[in-house]
């Protein structure tokens, strides 16, 4: 196959490929693998965010309609399990629940701060449980309600040098806020 072929992309950094028959995938890349224990949907996966101080927690987001939205592995994704909580409407995720588009996560004063976009705002928790049907799960909180509101946030960038959350609404621009700086929610500046 030549490294030109469709499907191929020459960076800087080297060469992505696809494991397309024009492109074969060379030894030690990448490979399409269901992996862990759980039920992941047929849907689109939007984001996989990476706990920045343990690899093996890691966040899958599927950013579909009537889906199962929010995934969380602590062991590398050998298992994983549901944590959309008060985001879906059941259990099954179906229902009326946004879609979830974006996750980040910032070390936060011991612990971890996780932000979601939706199609309807930013949320944030700060840990992530397990929802079935004898635990509710995570329980988000809107973030700028007053600011950002129910406009959809399909990007959220963290600066952990000073907690630092930058997100990308669809129509009403940025905003960021400094966390532990003293300064609320409703302090959140729109850098549009």
């Amino acid at each position: 196959c030549p490294r030109t072929a469709a499907g191929c992309a020459a960076s800087a950094a080297g060469t992505w490929r696809t494991a397309a028959p024009c492109c074969p995938a060379p030894r030690g890349s990448a490979e399409k693998k269901r992996r862990g224990t759980g039920s992941f949907p047929p849907a689109f996966v939007n984001c996989i965010a990476v706990d920045p101080t343990d690899a093996n927690k890691v966040v899958v987001v599927f950013s579909n309609y009537n889906t199962y939205s929010i995934f969380y592995s602590t062991d590398g994704g050998d298992n994983w399990m549901r944590c959309s909580g008060n985001l879906e409407t059941s259990v099954s995720g179906s229902g009326t629940g946004p879609s979830v588009r974006w996750i980040s996560i910032m070390p936060y004063q011991g612990h971890m701060k996780y932000f979601a976009g939706t199609s309807i705002g930013l949320f944030s928790a700060d840990s992530l449980t397990m929802h079935d049907v004898s635990n509710p799960g995570t329980q988000w909180t809107m973030e700028g309600v007053n600011e950002i509101g129910n406009t959809i946030v399909p990007y959220i960038q963290i600066r952990e040098a000073d907690n630092m959350v930058a997100v990308a609404t669809h129509g009403s621009g940025v905003f960021t806020i400094h966390y532990g700086w003293n300064v609320g929610v409703g302090e959140i500046e729109n850098t549009a």
